[in-house]
């Protein structure tokens, strides 16, 4: 069996390139694209939207996830009322929903993420559902969904109503100091002790 060597002139083995680096490119080729078994593998686009909750109807809500898609890719975010199908777009019924692109970041690791957020201070209670696209690699797609329920009013308990107490001013009587009066047997008994000075006396002067 023979085996037919193909022989370049020149050092030369594709046009304008040189055999060291035709070399060089069908190994790189070999070690990235070929694996053992001599296959091509083709990596599927990949896109992820991480778990979502309930949210309450006034919450600022950031979807984010992974991709395996490089940085700088656009993706296309939807997010649409469950409730709003065709019906509702021939009667012109309400239309919740938000919708926006984001690029794609990069991030350590094998995969790159994204995030894009909105506000649902205007949109309805319902479920909704939430798609992403990558806008130039359209095969990269991953839906999701989350209940957005109205927000419940913070109560104030009730505080106990306490009885006004009215005060009432009772009027205070003045009592006036007692005066005192010199009674009769006061006067009575000066009297008799002015007599019996005087009588002392006379009966000093006729001694």
């Amino acid at each position: 069996m023979k085996h037919t060597v193909s022989q370049f002139r020149d050092g030369r083995g594709l046009p304008g390139i040189t055999w060291s680096r035709t070399l060089l490119i069908v190994s790189l080729f070999a070690l990235v694209i070929l694996p053992a078994g001599g296959q091509i593998t083709v990596v599927p686009p990949e896109v992820t939207i991480t778990d979502l909750e309930t949210y309450h109807i006034g919450d600022m809500i950031t979807l984010s996830g992974t991709t395996n898609l490089a940085s700088g890719n656009e993706l296309l975010v939807e997010v649409l009322s469950q409730s709003f199908g065709p019906t509702q777009e021939k009667t012109g019924g309400d239309f919740f929903g938000a919708s926006g692109t984001t690029l794609v970041q990069s991030a350590p690791g094998e995969k790159n993420t994204w995030s894009f957020s909105f506000d649902t201070a205007t949109f309805g209670p319902d479920t909704y559902l939430v798609t992403v696209t990558g806008v130039t690699v359209p095969n990269a797609v991953a839906t999701s969904s989350f209940s957005l329920v109205a927000s419940t009013p913070t109560q104030t308990p009730d505080l106990p109503t306490l009885p006004t107490t009215q005060q009432t001013t009772i009027p205070t009587e003045s009592t006036p100091p007692p005066t005192t009066t010199a009674g009769v047997p006061v006067i009575i008994l000066i009297g008799m002790v002015t007599l019996i000075l005087t009588g002392f006396g006379i009966g000093r002067r006729r001694r």
